[in-house]
């Protein structure tokens, strides 16, 4: 009996190993879709993970709208492999996209996932917004995730110059990113490999092919979106793209930087809050009765000290103003 169960045990174990490596293979929710439904009897008796592919041969297909898909190539990595350092060239290249895939596990970009890794051309291919079950944490509205993306082609190459300043070399990121219709699948039973095909990946593809090192290059109606989501963008111009002939394209500079209003121009003309409250003051003795100074007084004060001073307080005896003003460490008194 006991030892029945050590089996068991060994074969439950067995299970989850195997299927935390086919989630690691494919993205999580194409993993979880093998997973469940009605291979559930076939799974209980797989217990290795050629086997369970080989039973869960159906063919898995999407189609999805307003998907973001990025090209992110190292143009000069060509000319820095060598046959003779071959190995650690390729260690190297290693390191950055091992560094690269690391942003994935940050929250921000839980909406991203990364498709595959390009050669020769050291290419980094990602889409966002394909799995429906990680949607952006910031909004449910789907252009956001293209917003979310462009961060990520940001953060690699902040990463790449990272790097650049460890290892002592020059290597430059070129991006290029389109937002559309694809189709998303799994090929192949043994080897399952997950991959997405369309007009926007082809579109995402030359984006990069006949981008600028340094720049994020993107086409007409993706750039259209973007500025809508607060980006700034500039027009490169007309771009001959191979399978679309000439097509307006922009590069991207970043997010829009919110312009602040300053609360001091209140005060540009008194060198205390003391010196406001008493020219204040001074007027209104002029003009207006004493029944009413109370009620105009504050008037005035609520014009000239919201939004510099957390709390403000005010007494007025005959002409007598006194003010104290509250902040987290002291209190003032004027």
């Amino acid at each position: 009996m006991q030892k029945a169960e050590l089996e068991l045990k060994s074969m439950q174990a067995t299970r989850h190993t195997n299927m935390q490596l086919l989630i690691n293979v494919l993205p999580e929710h194409v993993a979880r879709h093998f997973l469940s439904r009605d291979y559930k009897n076939e799974v209980k008796t797989a217990v290795d993970l050629t086997h369970f592919c080989t039973v869960s041969q159906e063919l898995f297909s999407q189609s999805r709208d307003s998907v973001g898909v990025l090209f992110a190539t190292i143009p000069n990595f060509s000319k820095f492999y060598t046959e003779d350092k071959g190995i650690e060239c390729l260690r190297l290249l290693n390191e950055i996209i091992a560094d690269f895939d690391d942003l994935l596990d940050d929250e921000r970009f839980v909406s991203i996932e990364k498709i595959k890794m390009v050669s020769p051309t050291a290419t980094y291919m990602a889409v966002s917004g394909l799995n429906p079950t990680k949607p952006d944490p910031l909004t449910r509205d789907s252009p956001v995730h293209l917003c979310t993306l462009i961060d990520f082609a940001m953060a690699l190459r902040e990463r790449l110059d990272e790097i650049n300043k460890d290892s002592f070399n020059h290597f430059d990121l070129r991006v290029g990113v389109a937002f559309g219709n694809l189709v998303c699948g799994v090929i192949g039973a043994k080897k399952p490999i997950f991959d997405v095909w369309g007009d926007t990946v082809n579109e995402a593809s030359r984006m990069d092919s006949t981008g600028l090192t340094g720049q994020i290059q993107v086409p007409k109606e993706t750039a259209q979106v973007l500025v809508r989501h607060g980006y700034e963008v500039r027009l490169r111009g007309l771009v001959k793209v191979k399978g679309k002939g000439l097509m307006e394209t922009y590069f991207v500079l970043g997010k829009k930087l919110k312009k602040v209003r300053s609360c001091q121009r209140n005060f540009s003309n008194y060198k205390s809050l003391g010196a406001m409250v008493y020219a204040i003051a001074q007027n209104r003795k002029k003009f207006i009765s004493h029944s009413y100074k109370s009620q105009l007084l504050a008037t005035d004060l609520q014009d000239v000290v919201v939004g510099q001073f957390s709390l403000v307080e005010f007494r007025l005896d005959e002409f007598f103003v006194r003010v104290v003003r509250y902040s987290q460490s002291q209190d003032v008194r004027s």
